[in-house]
């Protein structure tokens, strides 16, 4: 089951990453979409920017896994230096971490870097983007495919069955890390992430690596069936218009005051390469205005019907709220491109 995505693209304010509680904690990390770096070229949007051993970002789970999937992709432009790339914790600690070695082979080590549980013969390259993930559990005696390190969907690395990934008294994880200094600390790297997921090993689908992949972020673009909200304008014409900024803007926004209240509206387009969609989130920064208790719903709109998602309770601050659909509510099948880009999507005050 697909858990969680990341593009980067919404915000070019690194604070707001952990302030709108997407990510749990960061430090030390920029935004950037410099010419040259961008892993698909221009128009790919931004990435996380690392030039310190201490930078990090941080996402707690929510719940004790076991085991899962991490995907993220990954460059590193300063040669022959060691780097933290996914650290695993149950709560403070160590569980497993991935760990580039000066000679760009990548180790899976418990702990710290003096138990080390496999290092791949492949390398990485220098100044080359390459797409990571690694599956994961944890376990005092893992079983033979249980953690399996991928680069661009090809299996690197397999540890062996029995192999010890459990440095706690807990066979599970909290969180997760990208970058940063601990369990030991990195020398200090130029390097970049991007397009990160997590899912679980769960469900009928997603519950398997999905190869290299790529987080497209769409805006709103045009009006939709329902324009019930207000904008910050004062009025609701045009209500797309608040929300289509393609860096996060609180100043504009749609105002929903009574339940059943509903805006939709089309999106940007798919890119005309896209073939394989995994899932599709929707996100959205919402709070309540007043003291009263407020919930609200995203909702699909596709072939004409509108579709609930499920109901999220709004605090007195702006969060980020993101829901996952792994497959089309009109369909109960896998999205397609065509779905997607006929499709319009909104928010409905529930509560």
């Amino acid at each position: 089951m697909l858990r969680f995505t990341e593009g980067f693209d919404w915000t070019t304010t690194i604070g707001n990453f952990v302030t709108q509680l997407k990510w749990t904690a960061s430090s030390g990390l920029a935004t950037g979409n410099i010419a040259g770096t961008l892993r698909f070229g221009s128009g790919s949007g931004n990435y996380l920017s690392c030039t310190n051993s201490n930078h990090y970002i941080e996402k707690a789970f929510g719940s004790n896994e076991a085991s899962g999937v991490i995907g993220f992709a990954f460059r590193n432009d300063t040669a022959g230096q060691t780097c933290n790339m996914l650290v695993l914790f149950d709560d403070t600690t160590v569980q497993i971490f991935l760990r580039l070695n000066t000679d760009n082979t990548v180790s899976i080590c418990r702990a710290t870097t003096s138990t080390v549980l496999g290092t791949t013969t492949e390398t990485l390259t220098t100044g080359t983007w390459k797409y990571v993930e690694l599956k994961w559990a944890i376990n005092n005696s893992i079983g033979g495919s249980d953690v399996i390190l991928y680069f661009d969907g090809v299996a690197v690395l397999t540890l062996s069955a029995a192999a010890d990934t459990q440095n706690t008294a807990n066979a599970y994880a909290t969180k997760f890390r990208l970058l940063g200094p601990s369990p030991n600390t990195a020398t200090n790297n130029t390097t970049f992430i991007d397009d990160v997921y997590w899912l679980d090993l769960t469900g009928s689908v997603n519950n398997a690596p999905l190869g290299d992949a790529r987080i497209q972020t769409l805006y709103p673009n045009d009006n939709g069936n329902t324009s019930n909200f207000t904008g910050s304008d004062g009025n609701s014409v045009n209500n797309y218009q608040q929300v289509d900024e393609t860096a996060l803007n609180t100043a504009d926004y749609n105002d929903g005051a009574a339940v059943n209240d509903k805006d939709t509206y089309a999106f940007t387009d798919t890119l005309s390469t896209t073939t394989v969609i995994h899932g599709l989130s929707i996100n959205h920064i919402s709070l309540r205005t007043d003291a009263d208790a407020r919930s609200v719903c995203p909702v699909v709109r596709h072939s004409g019907t509108d579709y609930d998602g499920s109901n999220q309770s709004l605090g007195a601050t702006s969060v980020n709220y993101q829901q996952i659909y792994e497959t089309n509510p009109g369909t109960s099948s896998g999205w397609t491109k065509s779905d997607v880009d006929a499709a319009e999507f909104g928010l409905k005050v529930t509560v």
